[in-house]
Protein backbone atom coordinates (compact mmCIF):
# COMPACT_ATOMS: atom_id res chain seq x y z
CA UNK A 1 0.00 0.00 0.00
CA UNK A 2 2.74 2.50 1.08
CA UNK A 3 5.82 3.51 -0.39
CA UNK A 4 8.75 2.45 1.81
CA UNK A 5 10.83 5.72 3.91
CA UNK A 6 14.27 5.10 2.79
CA UNK A 7 15.89 7.72 4.75
CA UNK A 8 12.86 7.81 7.67
CA UNK A 9 14.45 8.04 11.29
CA UNK A 10 12.41 7.15 14.20
CA UNK A 11 13.27 8.58 17.74
CA UNK A 12 13.68 6.85 20.70
CA UNK A 13 11.75 8.71 23.58
CA UNK A 14 13.88 8.67 26.94
CA UNK A 15 10.34 9.62 28.49
CA UNK A 16 9.97 6.16 28.02
CA UNK A 17 12.84 4.48 29.04
CA UNK A 18 13.53 2.96 32.75
CA UNK A 19 10.02 1.36 32.62
CA UNK A 20 9.82 -2.48 31.85
CA UNK A 21 9.23 -2.98 27.52
CA UNK A 22 6.53 -5.47 28.62
CA UNK A 23 4.50 -2.85 29.73
CA UNK A 24 5.37 0.07 27.46
CA UNK A 25 5.19 -2.20 24.68
CA UNK A 26 2.09 -4.36 25.89
CA UNK A 27 0.60 -6.49 22.72
CA UNK A 28 -2.67 -5.22 23.68
CA UNK A 29 -1.33 -1.62 24.07
CA UNK A 30 0.38 -1.53 20.59
CA UNK A 31 -2.77 -2.75 18.97
CA UNK A 32 -4.67 0.01 20.44
CA UNK A 33 -1.69 2.78 19.88
CA UNK A 34 -2.43 1.36 16.09
CA UNK A 35 -5.88 1.66 15.94
CA UNK A 36 -5.58 4.75 17.50
CA UNK A 37 -3.07 6.64 15.16
CA UNK A 38 -5.34 4.60 11.76
CA UNK A 39 -8.01 6.79 13.25
CA UNK A 40 -6.61 9.78 12.20
CA UNK A 41 -4.04 8.71 8.96
CA UNK A 42 -6.89 6.76 7.62
CA UNK A 43 -9.01 9.24 6.75
CA UNK A 44 -5.91 11.40 5.08
CA UNK A 45 -4.44 8.46 3.29
CA UNK A 46 -7.74 7.67 1.77
CA UNK A 47 -8.29 11.12 0.37
CA UNK A 48 -4.67 11.22 -1.15
CA UNK A 49 -4.92 8.15 -2.64
CA UNK A 50 -8.45 9.14 -4.40
CA UNK A 51 -10.30 6.31 -2.34
CA UNK A 52 -13.63 7.43 -2.49
CA UNK A 53 -14.37 4.99 0.72
CA UNK A 54 -12.03 2.05 1.72
CA UNK A 55 -14.60 -0.45 1.26
CA UNK A 56 -14.47 -4.48 2.69
CA UNK A 57 -12.13 -6.16 0.31
CA UNK A 58 -10.65 -3.24 -0.95
CA UNK A 59 -6.56 -4.26 -0.78
CA UNK A 60 -5.92 -0.67 0.56
CA UNK A 61 -7.70 -1.21 3.69
CA UNK A 62 -6.44 -4.87 4.01
CA UNK A 63 -3.14 -3.26 4.23
CA UNK A 64 -4.14 -1.07 6.87
CA UNK A 65 -5.99 -4.09 9.02
CA UNK A 66 -2.46 -5.12 8.76
CA UNK A 67 -0.79 -2.72 11.03
CA UNK A 68 -1.80 -4.08 14.29
CA UNK A 69 -0.36 -7.50 13.02
CA UNK A 70 3.06 -5.85 11.83
CA UNK A 71 3.38 -3.91 15.09
CA UNK A 72 3.79 -7.04 16.74
CA UNK A 73 6.28 -8.31 14.14
CA UNK A 74 8.04 -5.33 14.86
CA UNK A 75 7.96 -5.74 18.43
CA UNK A 76 9.57 -9.00 18.67
CA UNK A 77 12.56 -7.38 16.81
CA UNK A 78 12.56 -4.61 18.73
CA UNK A 79 12.59 -6.70 22.39
CA UNK A 80 15.32 -9.43 21.62
CA UNK A 81 12.66 -12.12 21.10
CA UNK A 82 14.19 -13.61 17.83
CA UNK A 83 17.27 -12.87 16.29
CA UNK A 84 17.64 -11.36 13.21
CA UNK A 85 17.90 -14.39 10.73
CA UNK A 86 14.99 -16.38 11.66
CA UNK A 87 12.93 -12.27 11.72
CA UNK A 88 13.75 -10.82 8.19
CA UNK A 89 11.25 -11.52 6.16
CA UNK A 90 11.83 -14.11 3.56
CA UNK A 91 9.57 -13.28 0.65
CA UNK A 92 9.58 -9.66 -1.53
CA UNK A 93 5.80 -9.18 -0.16
CA UNK A 94 7.01 -9.55 3.37
CA UNK A 95 9.70 -7.08 2.76
CA UNK A 96 6.94 -4.80 1.70
CA UNK A 97 5.00 -5.64 4.73
CA UNK A 98 7.72 -4.55 7.48
CA UNK A 99 8.42 -1.26 5.45
CA UNK A 100 4.54 -0.42 4.98
CA UNK A 101 4.22 -0.07 8.59
CA UNK A 102 7.53 2.16 8.83
CA UNK A 103 5.57 4.42 6.43
CA UNK A 104 2.43 4.32 8.57
CA UNK A 105 4.03 5.11 11.53
CA UNK A 106 6.33 8.29 9.30
CA UNK A 107 3.63 9.36 7.32
CA UNK A 108 1.53 10.01 11.00
CA UNK A 109 4.17 11.69 12.22
CA UNK A 110 3.63 14.26 9.98
CA UNK A 111 0.25 14.84 11.06
CA UNK A 112 -0.50 17.66 13.38
CA UNK A 113 -3.49 15.77 14.82
CA UNK A 114 -1.16 13.68 16.70
CA UNK A 115 1.45 15.67 18.25
CA UNK A 116 2.40 14.91 21.39
CA UNK A 117 0.00 11.87 20.86
CA UNK A 118 1.30 9.52 22.94
CA UNK A 119 0.27 5.98 21.26
CA UNK A 120 2.47 7.44 18.25
CA UNK A 121 5.34 8.36 20.12
CA UNK A 122 4.98 4.01 21.42
CA UNK A 123 5.47 3.60 17.91
CA UNK A 124 7.86 5.92 17.19
CA UNK A 125 9.92 4.96 19.58
CA UNK A 126 9.04 0.92 19.03
CA UNK A 127 11.19 1.20 15.48
CA UNK A 128 13.63 3.64 17.28
CA UNK A 129 14.46 0.90 18.88
CA UNK A 130 14.16 -1.60 16.41
CA UNK A 131 16.67 0.42 14.05
CA UNK A 132 18.81 0.52 17.10
CA UNK A 133 18.74 -3.51 17.11
CA UNK A 134 19.59 -3.38 13.71
CA UNK A 135 22.49 -1.21 14.10
CA UNK A 136 23.93 -3.81 16.83
CA UNK A 137 24.37 -6.39 14.47
CA UNK A 138 27.21 -7.62 12.79
CA UNK A 139 24.50 -8.52 9.57
CA UNK A 140 23.32 -5.19 9.19
CA UNK A 141 27.59 -3.67 9.59
CA UNK A 142 27.76 -6.44 6.62
CA UNK A 143 25.03 -6.18 4.84
CA UNK A 144 23.79 -2.20 5.61
CA UNK A 145 20.83 -2.31 2.68
CA UNK A 146 19.18 -4.73 4.39
CA UNK A 147 17.88 -1.92 7.12
CA UNK A 148 17.21 0.39 3.97
CA UNK A 149 14.69 -1.99 2.21
CA UNK A 150 13.31 -2.57 5.61
CA UNK A 151 12.50 1.54 5.50
CA UNK A 152 14.76 2.48 7.96
CA UNK A 153 18.49 4.49 8.11
CA UNK A 154 21.61 4.21 10.66
CA UNK A 155 22.21 6.71 11.95
CA UNK A 156 26.12 7.43 13.07
CA UNK A 157 27.32 3.76 12.10
CA UNK A 158 29.87 1.92 14.40
CA UNK A 159 28.50 4.61 17.03
CA UNK A 160 26.30 4.56 20.04
CA UNK A 161 24.78 7.86 22.05
CA UNK A 162 23.95 7.45 25.59
CA UNK A 163 20.15 7.46 24.05
CA UNK A 164 20.57 4.35 22.32
CA UNK A 165 22.96 2.45 25.06
CA UNK A 166 20.44 3.77 27.61
CA UNK A 167 17.33 2.14 25.38
CA UNK A 168 19.00 -1.41 24.88
CA UNK A 169 19.50 -1.77 28.52
CA UNK A 170 16.62 -0.38 29.86
CA UNK A 171 18.23 2.51 31.69
CA UNK A 172 17.84 6.40 32.23
CA UNK A 173 20.18 8.22 30.14
CA UNK A 174 21.36 9.89 32.89
CA UNK A 175 23.21 6.46 34.30
CA UNK A 176 24.59 5.83 31.16
CA UNK A 177 26.31 9.52 30.98
CA UNK A 178 27.60 9.01 34.27
CA UNK A 179 29.23 5.95 33.38
CA UNK A 180 30.35 7.95 29.89
CA UNK A 181 31.88 10.61 32.99
CA UNK A 182 33.75 7.71 34.93
CA UNK A 183 35.45 6.47 31.96
CA UNK A 184 33.81 3.28 32.22
CA UNK A 185 33.54 3.55 28.40
CA UNK A 186 35.65 5.97 26.24
CA UNK A 187 33.48 7.96 24.07
CA UNK A 188 34.64 10.16 21.25
CA UNK A 189 33.59 13.66 21.58
CA UNK A 190 31.77 13.75 17.42
CA UNK A 191 30.16 10.63 16.94
CA UNK A 192 29.76 8.57 20.64
CA UNK A 193 30.70 5.42 21.91
CA UNK A 194 32.51 2.67 19.73
CA UNK A 195 30.05 0.00 19.11
CA UNK A 196 32.40 -2.56 20.62
CA UNK A 197 33.21 -0.79 23.86
CA UNK A 198 29.59 -0.24 24.52
CA UNK A 199 28.95 -3.50 23.48
CA UNK A 200 31.36 -4.51 26.51
CA UNK A 201 29.87 -2.56 28.43
CA UNK A 202 26.14 -3.20 27.90
CA UNK A 203 26.39 -6.57 28.09
CA UNK A 204 27.10 -6.49 31.92
CA UNK A 205 24.08 -4.87 32.75
CA UNK A 206 21.14 -7.11 33.80
CA UNK A 207 18.70 -5.47 31.67
CA UNK A 208 20.64 -5.42 28.15
CA UNK A 209 17.47 -6.68 25.28
CA UNK A 210 20.40 -7.91 23.16
CA UNK A 211 23.12 -9.79 24.62
CA UNK A 212 22.90 -12.41 21.56
CA UNK A 213 24.93 -9.76 20.07
CA UNK A 214 27.94 -10.55 22.04
CA UNK A 215 27.68 -13.98 21.25
CA UNK A 216 27.99 -13.81 17.39
CA UNK A 217 30.58 -11.22 17.59
CA UNK A 218 33.39 -13.79 18.84
CA UNK A 219 35.40 -11.03 19.79
CA UNK A 220 33.00 -9.13 22.21
CA UNK A 221 32.82 -9.76 25.80
CA UNK A 222 31.06 -12.69 27.40
CA UNK A 223 29.95 -13.32 30.89
CA UNK A 224 28.42 -16.19 32.87
CA UNK A 225 24.77 -15.87 32.23
CA UNK A 226 25.68 -15.89 28.49
CA UNK A 227 28.03 -18.88 28.60
CA UNK A 228 25.82 -21.04 30.13
CA UNK A 229 22.84 -20.23 27.76
CA UNK A 230 25.61 -21.06 25.11
CA UNK A 231 26.93 -24.61 26.20
CA UNK A 232 23.39 -25.20 27.04
CA UNK A 233 23.10 -25.68 22.64
CA UNK A 234 26.78 -26.76 22.16
CA UNK A 235 26.76 -30.52 21.40
CA UNK A 236 29.95 -31.17 22.94
CA UNK A 237 29.20 -30.61 26.38
CA UNK A 238 26.44 -31.76 28.65
CA UNK A 239 24.90 -30.01 31.22
CA UNK A 240 25.22 -32.05 34.84
CA UNK A 241 23.65 -30.22 38.04
CA UNK A 242 23.41 -26.97 39.50
CA UNK A 243 25.16 -26.19 42.27
CA UNK A 244 23.22 -23.93 44.39
CA UNK A 245 25.85 -22.89 46.93
CA UNK A 246 28.33 -22.10 44.76
CA UNK A 247 26.23 -20.08 42.04
CA UNK A 248 27.76 -22.41 39.93
CA UNK A 249 26.38 -24.91 36.72
CA UNK A 250 28.05 -27.63 36.43
CA UNK A 251 29.07 -29.16 32.59
CA UNK A 252 31.04 -32.11 31.22
CA UNK A 253 32.99 -32.45 28.02
CA UNK A 254 31.69 -35.20 26.04
CA UNK A 255 34.65 -37.88 24.82
CA UNK A 256 36.92 -36.58 27.53
CA UNK A 257 34.63 -36.18 30.64
CA UNK A 258 36.31 -33.13 31.97
CA UNK A 259 34.65 -31.29 34.09
CA UNK A 260 34.08 -27.88 34.98
CA UNK A 261 31.78 -24.69 36.73
CA UNK A 262 30.37 -21.59 35.38
CA UNK A 263 28.88 -18.98 37.26
CA UNK A 264 25.72 -19.27 36.96
CA UNK A 265 23.98 -15.62 36.73
CA UNK A 266 27.37 -14.02 36.76
CA UNK A 267 27.17 -10.15 35.17
CA UNK A 268 30.63 -9.15 34.80
CA UNK A 269 32.46 -11.92 33.91
CA UNK A 270 32.41 -15.52 32.47
CA UNK A 271 34.40 -16.98 35.21
CA UNK A 272 34.94 -20.88 35.03
CA UNK A 273 36.26 -23.33 37.49
CA UNK A 274 37.97 -26.78 37.17
CA UNK A 275 40.48 -29.08 39.06
CA UNK A 276 43.44 -29.01 37.12
CA UNK A 277 46.33 -30.03 36.50
CA UNK A 278 47.16 -28.48 33.36
CA UNK A 279 47.08 -24.75 34.11
CA UNK A 280 50.01 -23.46 31.06
CA UNK A 281 47.68 -25.75 28.71
CA UNK A 282 44.44 -23.60 30.32
CA UNK A 283 46.07 -19.99 29.62
CA UNK A 284 46.87 -21.22 26.09
CA UNK A 285 43.67 -21.84 25.15
CA UNK A 286 42.17 -18.15 25.99
CA UNK A 287 41.57 -18.74 30.66
CA UNK A 288 42.66 -14.98 31.98
CA UNK A 289 43.74 -14.29 35.19
CA UNK A 290 43.66 -18.04 35.99
CA UNK A 291 44.37 -18.60 39.86
CA UNK A 292 44.87 -21.61 41.62
CA UNK A 293 42.01 -21.52 44.54
CA UNK A 294 43.01 -25.31 46.36
CA UNK A 295 43.47 -23.04 49.55
CA UNK A 296 40.42 -21.18 49.36
CA UNK A 297 37.89 -21.44 52.17
CA UNK A 298 35.45 -22.99 49.69
CA UNK A 299 37.58 -25.60 47.57
CA UNK A 300 35.95 -28.32 49.89
CA UNK A 301 32.79 -27.51 48.28
CA UNK A 302 34.13 -27.20 44.99
CA UNK A 303 35.93 -30.36 45.20
CA UNK A 304 33.18 -32.15 46.49
CA UNK A 305 30.87 -30.60 43.46
CA UNK A 306 33.53 -32.51 41.20
CA UNK A 307 33.83 -35.93 42.79
CA UNK A 308 30.89 -37.75 41.56
CA UNK A 309 30.90 -36.19 38.17
CA UNK A 310 34.34 -35.66 37.17
CA UNK A 311 36.20 -38.50 35.11
CA UNK A 312 39.45 -37.97 37.74
CA UNK A 313 36.40 -39.62 40.32
CA UNK A 314 38.16 -39.38 43.51
CA UNK A 315 41.51 -37.80 42.42
CA UNK A 316 39.41 -34.58 42.10
CA UNK A 317 39.72 -34.75 45.52
CA UNK A 318 43.35 -34.26 45.18
CA UNK A 319 43.70 -32.20 42.44
CA UNK A 320 44.06 -28.81 42.46
CA UNK A 321 41.20 -26.00 41.84
CA UNK A 322 41.53 -23.43 39.15
CA UNK A 323 39.44 -20.76 38.40
CA UNK A 324 39.80 -18.08 35.91
CA UNK A 325 38.12 -15.80 33.44
CA UNK A 326 36.90 -16.50 29.91
CA UNK A 327 36.83 -13.41 28.18
CA UNK A 328 35.16 -13.89 24.72
CA UNK A 329 33.04 -16.01 23.13
CA UNK A 330 35.88 -16.86 21.25
CA UNK A 331 38.36 -18.01 23.87
CA UNK A 332 35.17 -20.37 25.30
CA UNK A 333 35.52 -21.87 21.90
CA UNK A 334 39.00 -22.26 22.12
CA UNK A 335 38.75 -23.84 25.75
CA UNK A 336 36.12 -26.45 24.64
CA UNK A 337 38.48 -27.90 22.27
CA UNK A 338 40.85 -28.19 24.02
CA UNK A 339 39.18 -29.45 26.98
CA UNK A 340 38.14 -32.37 23.94
CA UNK A 341 40.87 -32.62 22.65
CA UNK A 342 41.52 -35.66 24.58
CA UNK A 343 39.26 -37.69 22.48
CA UNK A 344 37.99 -35.46 19.63
CA UNK A 345 40.50 -33.58 18.30
CA UNK A 346 39.61 -32.81 15.05
CA UNK A 347 36.31 -31.68 16.05
CA UNK A 348 35.39 -28.49 14.22
CA UNK A 349 33.05 -25.40 14.26
CA UNK A 350 32.18 -26.41 10.54
CA UNK A 351 31.14 -29.82 11.41
CA UNK A 352 28.95 -28.80 14.13
CA UNK A 353 26.94 -26.65 12.66
CA UNK A 354 26.69 -29.11 9.76
CA UNK A 355 25.59 -32.09 11.92
CA UNK A 356 22.58 -29.77 13.23
CA UNK A 357 24.65 -28.63 16.39
CA UNK A 358 24.63 -25.15 17.53
CA UNK A 359 26.64 -22.13 16.42
CA UNK A 360 27.22 -19.06 17.02
CA UNK A 361 24.59 -17.68 14.41
CA UNK A 362 21.96 -19.96 16.31
CA UNK A 363 21.64 -18.89 19.76
CA UNK A 364 18.50 -18.32 20.82
CA UNK A 365 17.09 -15.13 22.84
CA UNK A 366 17.90 -15.30 26.49
CA UNK A 367 15.66 -16.13 28.95
CA UNK A 368 14.11 -12.78 30.84
CA UNK A 369 13.57 -11.27 27.73
CA UNK A 370 10.15 -10.76 26.74
CA UNK A 371 8.19 -13.33 25.22
CA UNK A 372 10.80 -16.32 25.89
CA UNK A 373 9.29 -18.98 27.48
CA UNK A 374 11.88 -19.74 30.11
CA UNK A 375 11.31 -18.55 33.74
CA UNK A 376 12.65 -14.73 34.11
CA UNK A 377 15.05 -13.97 36.35
CA UNK A 378 14.28 -12.40 39.42
CA UNK A 379 15.02 -8.18 38.55
CA UNK A 380 17.54 -6.74 40.45
CA UNK A 381 19.19 -3.52 40.61
CA UNK A 382 20.81 -1.35 37.97
CA UNK A 383 24.25 -1.23 39.43
CA UNK A 384 24.09 -4.83 40.40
Amino acid sequence: MFQAARTATLALDSALLGDSLETVFAPQQLIADVERVSGFAGPSLQRLLHVPALREGNPKREALSKMPELALAWRRLACGEVGLGSWLPQHDSDWAAYSDFVSFVVYASALVELHDEPALRRLQHLLGLAALRLKLDPLIHREPDLAVRLGLSIETPGYLVALEIAAACQLRVASVRNAISRREMIADPNHGVPIDAALDWMVQRRGFLYPVINAIAPGRRINGRLANQWLSQDPRVEQLRRVTRLRMMQWRVLGSGRCFGVNEQGLHHCLLTLPAEDPEGLSDAGMEALEDRSEDSAVVLYRQSFVSVSAVGERAVEMPIYQGVVPTMRALESLIDYLAAACDSDTSTEQRVASGGASLGTLTPLPGRPGVERQADPDECEGC
